[in-house]
């Protein structure tokens, strides 16, 4: 039993489950917007793939919509779950050292250019 399974019946679970699926199609919206090109085809540069183009940018943008759809209903079945101990560890011991280098990098760049 999950704790919003008990708590909430009827209306209130419909409303939660509505929800959570509007968040998951505004999130793939705000990644294919901003790291997929949007309505753009994939690779619209290669020459052999020009045949991209006859599709509208709307089907586009669906379609990459779709994609992360799958994907976000698809990951929590297929990718174990990491324990919060590991990705605490790996925020402090990898991300935390690489985001200060990279500020450290930021910064003697700016100074010099």
């Amino acid at each position: 039993m999950a704790g919003f399974h008990t708590e909430y019946s009827g209306f209130k679970f419909a409303f939660f489950y509505v929800a959570e699926y509007a968040h998951m199609v505004m999130i793939s919206s705000l990644l294919v917007v901003l790291f997929f090109g949007g309505w753009l085809p994939p690779f619209p540069n290669v020459k052999f793939l020009h045949f991209l183009h006859l599709l509208p940018g709307f089907i586009w943008y669906l379609i990459k919509i779709m994609f992360f759809l799958y994907w976000l209903r698809l990951d929590p079945g297929h990718v174990p779950a990491l324990p919060l101990r590991l990705a605490r560890q790996a925020g402090l011991e990898m991300a935390h050292p690489l985001s200060l280098v990279n500020l450290l990098v930021v910064a003697l760049l700016g100074s010099v250019l």
